[in-house]
């Protein structure tokens, strides 16, 4: 309840402040490369925000990795890059999913790699998918390395999300 109609408009010009400095502070994080992943890798960096992510959730999951070891190190921006990437998707899993369960895979072969995102939530309306900042972040790093983005969704019964990126 607000005393007048002025107090009512700066309280609405606060909130918009405070959206814009959120999304401000957001953006530069995510252009800053966490120390884990600098001293660790990859496979270490990824094992750790998962846990610190989902260890604090509901939500029961694994991660696995094929043809990559967990010290081996890859090109840097391609690193910073699926960082990124799983991260946003992962607080998605916890923000939006409703999920139980989830599985996380990262697949290395000659000429890709493969990430995988899978939950049992109750999935992503088609036009979800078109406004979200998160997806359109991802979308747009996924893009900047030639990469393939794909979203399988059986009548709300979880997703399936595919991500593959060429390496030479």
């Amino acid at each position: 309840h607000f005393d007048s109609r002025m107090q009512e408009e700066r309280y609405k010009q606060s909130i918009e402040y405070l959206d814009e400095a959120c999304q401000e502070i957001r953006s530069i994080s995510h252009q800053m490369i966490p120390a884990a992943l600098l001293k660790l890798g990859l496979i270490p960096a990824i094992d750790d925000m998962l846990n610190k992510s989902l260890s604090h959730s509901s939500i029961r999951y694994s991660f696995e990795y094929y043809g990559i070891n967990r010290d081996e190190r890859i090109d840097e921006k391609l690193e910073v890059n699926i960082f990124r990437i799983a991260q946003e998707l992962v607080n998605n899993l916890v923000k939006h999913s409703g999920a139980k369960n989830a599985k996380i895979q990262l697949l290395k072969d000659k000429t890709e790699l493969v990430f995988l995102v899978e939950d049992d939530g109750v999935g992503i309306e088609a036009d979800e998918m078109e406004k979200g900042i998160g997806l359109t972040n991802i979308k747009g790093r996924i893009h900047s390395l030639d990469g393939e983005f794909h979203i399988d969704q059986e009548s709300k019964s979880g997703l399936l999300i595919t991500i593959r990126i060429p390496v030479s």
